[in-house]
């Protein structure tokens, strides 16, 4: 599923073009930045696992690329284009954020 998005990043309205992989757990949100401050900081490319309730764990990401993750997950959870991934995912193995504590 592609989708444009507008999000806010560090107080200004900033623009990425995505793809939402919701046929394997964990999906993937796999993005295209349109910002030019923020391809000159990032580059052009990010991603972002989730179980469509929270942002997964990565390796090695700087505080900064986790911000920038959060406030795109953030504005997405909010799109038509989410929900209709959210129910089309998998709904086998929980993920962690899932789980229930006992």
């Amino acid at each position: 599923m592609e989708t444009h998005l507008q999000f806010s990043f560090r107080n200004k309205v900033r623009k990425a073009f995505l793809f939402i992989d919701n046929r394997e757990e964990p999906c993937f949100i796999f993005l295209i930045l349109e910002d030019k401050e923020l391809i000159k900081e990032f580059g052009e490319d990010l991603s972002i696992k989730t179980d469509f309730e929270n942002i997964l764990p990565s390796d090695n990401i700087s505080v900064e690329i986790e911000k920038l993750r959060e406030a795109i997950f953030h504005e997405l959870r909010h799109t038509i284009e989410f929900a209709k991934a959210k129910e089309e995912y998998p709904k086998g193995q929980k993920w962690p954020s899932q789980k229930q504590i006992i």
